[in-house]
């Protein structure tokens, strides 16, 4: 088990309606469903959309949406939120295997970990993200030419808090998750631009910390509330406690959606 690479994947279920995809030819990636016309699919019944962020080993997975992506149907994967998740998950595979998971209609977010006899341990339910000095910073490049992320930045660095950063969003926001504590940003500049997508890696994570009750911002909104409007559509980010989330805000563009009475913004 020592020896094995760290493997990082989030992934996320859409609840869109549907009649004729069912499991069966999800599982056909050549066969469509009888009618191309999104219209025309009566509205109470449901499908599951699985879109996931993965390794090659594992992209076998990917064909669950393929046919919808060949029968004309990928504008019905935009002009979505996260909230229309219905589950959420991300894997780390490495000397400790852990698979976390929130449902949409279950409080919390679960964490499994893999025991050596090949059985899942359910660990813990995490219901809270609570304050704690614990920060990992993506996108550093953006603080050469935006000096309000560098401020943040360098916030954290006065404050003295501890540095948790791996070089990846999934295990970056895990820790935040398992520790329930800290605060994770990627923030973009005119020249460090948006790498991260809404629809494939932010929404996702977002689902599950704000499921184990934290909160997550593109700067302005949840991300959860922000539209697709595109496949590729790519956003910064940020997630944490509620008042890392507010500082976040705050720094960035001098107010936040969530109610405080005093600002907690990094100043100068």
């Amino acid at each position: 088990m020592n020896n094995l690479p760290l493997i990082c994947l989030p992934i996320s279920f859409y609840l869109r309606p549907c009649s004729t995809l069912t499991t069966a030819n999800m599982l056909a990636p050549k066969k469509c469903p009888s009618s191309k016309t999104w219209e025309d699919q009566p509205k109470e019944d449901l499908v599951l959309h699985l879109i996931h962020l993965t390794v090659p080993a594992l992209l076998t997975q990917t064909s669950l949406w393929e046919p919808y992506l060949e029968c004309g149907l990928r504008d019905k994967l935009t002009g979505i939120t996260g909230r229309e998740q219905v589950a959420a998950a991300m894997g780390i595979f490495g000397p400790r295997t852990t698979y976390v998971l929130s449902l949409k209609d279950n409080p919390g977010t679960h964490e499994f970990l893999l025991l050596d006899e090949g059985k899942w341990l359910h660990v813990k339910d995490k219901t809270t993200i609570g304050e704690g000095k614990m920060f990992s910073p993506g996108n550093l490049r953006a603080t050469f030419d935006n000096p309000k992320c560098a401020k943040l930045i360098d916030y954290y660095v006065r404050e003295k808090y501890t540095l948790r950063y791996m070089g990846g969003m999934v295990p970056d926001v895990n820790q935040i998750i398992v520790k329930e504590k800290g605060i994770f940003t990627n923030v973009t500049s005119p020249t460090a631009k948006a790498k991260l997508r809404l629809l494939f890696e932010v929404a996702p994570l977002g689902f599950l910390i704000e499921k184990a009750g934290g909160y997550s911002s593109d700067g302005k909104q949840s991300v959860l509330d922000r539209v697709v409007t595109n496949l590729d559509d790519r956003t910064q980010v940020a997630y944490g406690s509620k008042n890392e989330i507010i500082r976040f805000e705050e720094t960035l563009y001098g107010s936040s959606r969530l109610k405080v009475a005093e600002p907690v913004g990094a100043t100068a």
